[in-house]
């Protein structure tokens, strides 16, 4: 599994990775106690998916490496 934290230009923290397990794409914000809330992947509302993730962060205002960016159009792992 692959986990990075970035944040949007408001200073909210996000985890975004890739799961291998899983074969799928995450997207996590935190609550008000620290506690995990997941966006994007099995565990949210919305799937895990490349198309899902990139909608994601771009809504959200969410920056990453380029190099990460490009993988996840590929649907490739990192």
């Amino acid at each position: 599994m692959s986990r990075y934290i970035s944040s949007n230009l408001s200073g909210q923290q996000f985890a975004y990775g890739f799961d291998k397990h899983l074969q799928e794409y995450f997207l996590q914000s935190y609550d008000e106690n620290g506690e995990t809330v997941e966006l994007v992947g099995v565990w949210g509302e919305v799937a895990g998916t490349n198309g899902k993730l990139l909608e994601k962060l771009n809504e959200l205002g969410i920056a990453i490496p380029q190099d990460h960016i490009d993988q996840i159009v590929f649907d490739l792992p990192f």
